[in-house]
C-alpha cells in the first residue's frame, strides 16, 4: 500500500488554485474567444502559467500574482494577448486555423526556428 502524505493545507491550496485558475481561464476565454488555453496556478497562488496547447505545452507566459483578483485577472488577460501577439495570431473570434499555418521546425515546434519561444 502506498501512503500519501497530504495535509489539510495542501488540499485547501489545491482548491484555491483550482478556483483561481478557472476564473482566469474564463476571463481569458471571454477576451479571446475561440482559442484553446491552458492556465495553471501554482506556488500557493503566487504564479500563473498561460499557454496555448496547440502551439506548445512547454512554453508560455508566467505571471506573478499579487493576491488581488481584479488586478491579477487584468494582468493575465493582457499576458494572454501578448502571447497571441508574439505569434502574430488574431485576438478576435477564431477557429484556430491560423495556428496551423505558423512555421515550425522538423520536430513540429512552432516558432523554434526564429527563436520566438
Amino acid at each position: 500500500m502506498i501512503e500519501v502524505d497530504i495535509t489539510l493545507d495542501d488540499m485547501k491550496e489545491a482548491v484555491h488554485n483550482d478556483q483561481v485558475c478557472r476564473h482566469f481561464g474564463a476571463a481569458i476565454s471571454k477576451a479571446y474567444p475561440g482559442r484553446k488555453w491552458l492556465v495553471e496556478v501554482l506556488d500557493r497562488g503566487y504564479l500563473c502559467y498561460i499557454k496555448i496547447p496547440t502551439i506548445s505545452m512547454e512554453y508560455g507566459i508566467a505571471v506573478k500574482l499579487s493576491k488581488t483578483l481584479r488586478s491579477d485577472t487584468i494582468n493575465c488577460v493582457r499576458s494572454a494577448g501578448e502571447l497571441l501577439e508574439r505569434f502574430k495570431l488574431t485576438r478576435g473570434q477564431t477557429d484556430n486555423a491560423d495556428v496551423f499555418q505558423l512555421p515550425s521546425n522538423y520536430k513540429g515546434v512552432i516558432g523554434a526556428e526564429k527563436g520566438e519561444i
